[in-house]
């Protein structure tokens, strides 16, 4: 039996574990990493447009120091421009001081401009003195002449410009414009600090090239040269609201890109994050649990198949050997056998045997005292009751002594019916040797059965009919 308890239930663990490998295998081939290149533009594309406002907030509050129109009261244009550089040095310095308020951003360069957008200077150099920012940036000379604050992407051979810049209106007392300041920060070093907030996820800044080309201006070192593939398809980004899917990629690559909607006239330029779209985990790497799992599984079985065979197999045995030893004349075996499965099948089969081979069966317990299997003389009574039913259609008001009889409490009526029952018994020389628990429960046995039949309560009198008691129902309602 151990074998067969084995062979079943192991099967069966070894049919569930196969099962199980197939339908992960079938689920982890569907499981990957989609959405991480929509997440990832949208993050670098938060922060950078986050530190476009920290920045323009700062520059602004800078703008309005006194020592701002010192560079537009020098005599000569070098005084101006020297006052210029001064200032913009104390704005780096200014700038690496701030700390969070900047989101520790470094500038690359710092200028201040004139009201035509002429660089008076920059700083920590005289270099940049005299260049027509206003020429080259329309959308710089447009904003401050408004007396706004904005920023742009400054891309220019010329003038050997590859950053994000931020610029603000310094006006005199009286609220007239007098000119501006630019704060540079390098593409590249807010690209990869944008990167890194993403998990190195790779980035690239691409602007337009002319007609439907795109131009690749900057990338993060974790780019590589198979995801420019999806280039072209970034146009779709220049202008957009949300971030579009780009086309294009090699099989197992997902990309995404969005237009820097605060930089310029929000279609200067494109950012976009290109992932490879791998599976969450190798179904190979579940084999050697599912394995462990499986052994587990069946070492179970065999604990619980021995333990099985111990409680069922062993009692089994035991009887055949008996029913052997029987058949082989020995009469006087008997089994003893405690048990909740065969406890019941053993005590009639020793009965069995008994009545068979002709052994009077032993009918006292422990202390000698008789007991009574159901239908033995302990209960001979409840057959011999006689029920007169000749008032169970009369109307409780018109049926003598039901009124009394239903005043009665439970326990009164039923001690004193016993009582009379053992009188009369007595009377008619017929003792009966009934306990008050049997005698109750035959009562009210015989009460629910006349309540199921005729629909109404009853209880019963006692009377005595020549030599036989009888039981008379009495309607209650």
């Amino acid at each position: 039996m151990r074998d067969t308890f084995f062979g079943v239930f192991g099967g069966i663990v070894l049919i569930v574990a196969v099962m199980c490998f197939a339908l992960m295998r079938l689920s982890i081939g569907e499981v990957s990493q989609s959405g991480q290149a929509r997440i990832a533009v949208n993050l670098a594309a938060a922060q950078l447009e986050l530190e476009t406002i920290r920045v323009e907030r700062w520059l602004a509050v800078q703008a309005t120091d006194d020592a701002a129109d010192d560079a537009f009261e020098g005599v000569t244009a070098e005084n101006r421009g020297d006052l210029a550089t001064k200032y913009a040095d104390t704005l780096v310095e200014r700038a690496k001081s701030a700390g969070k308020e900047l989101a520790d951003i470094t500038p690359t360069a710092v200028y201040v401009f004139d009201g035509n957008g002429a660089v008076l200077g920059r700083d920590h150099s005289k270099l940049s003195r005299g260049e027509r920012l206003g020429e080259t940036y329309a959308e710089l000379l447009t904003t401050i002449q408004a007396g706004n604050t904005g920023s742009a992407l400054w891309l220019s051979k010329a003038l050997n410009h590859q950053m994000l810049a931020s610029y603000a209106p310094i006006k005199n007392a009286k609220g007239k414009v007098l000119g501006g300041i630019a704060f540079g920060r390098g593409l590249l070093e807010r690209l990869n600090a944008a990167s890194q907030a993403s998990n190195g996820t790779a980035l690239f800044a691409v602007v337009p090239a002319g007609g439907d080309a795109m131009q690749v201006f900057a990338r993060t070192p974790s780019a590589t040269p198979a995801m420019e593939a999806g280039v072209p398809s970034m146009k779709a980004a220049i202008g957009a609201e949300q971030s579009v899917t780009l086309s294009g990629l090699p099989p197992n690559f997902e990309g995404a890109a969005r237009g820097l909607s605060s930089y310029g006239n929000g279609k200067q330029a494109v950012i976009s994050a290109i992932v490879v779209n791998t599976p969450v985990g190798s179904f190979r790497s579940l084999l050697p649990s599912l394995a462990l799992a499986m052994a587990l599984g069946l070492v179970l079985v065999l604990v619980g198949a021995h333990l099985v065979n111990q409680y069922i197999a062993q009692p089994i045995g035991d009887l055949e050997e008996g029913l052997l030893s029987i058949i082989n004349g020995e009469t006087d075996v008997r089994f003893e056998l405690e048990h909740r499965l065969l406890g019941g099948l053993v005590f009639r089969l020793n009965s069995l045997l008994n009545q068979v081979l002709g052994v009077q069966e032993d009918n006292t317990d422990d202390e000698g005292r008789a007991s009574h299997a159901p239908g033995s003389l302990q209960n001979t009574f409840t057959v011999a009751l006689h029920l007169d039913e000749r008032m169970v259609e009369v109307p409780v008001e018109d049926a003598e002594g039901a009124m009394a009889l239903r005043d009665l409490a439970p326990e009164d009526y039923y001690k004193e019916l016993y009582d009379d029952y053992l009188a009369a018994q007595r009377t008619l020389d017929a003792p009966a040797d009934v306990k008050f628990a049997q005698f109750s429960q035959r009562i009210k046995q015989m009460e629910l059965q006349l309540t199921n039949k005729h629909g109404r309560p009853f209880r019963v009198i006692m009377e005595i009919d020549g030599k036989d008691v009888v039981f008379v129902a009495v309607p209650m309602e």
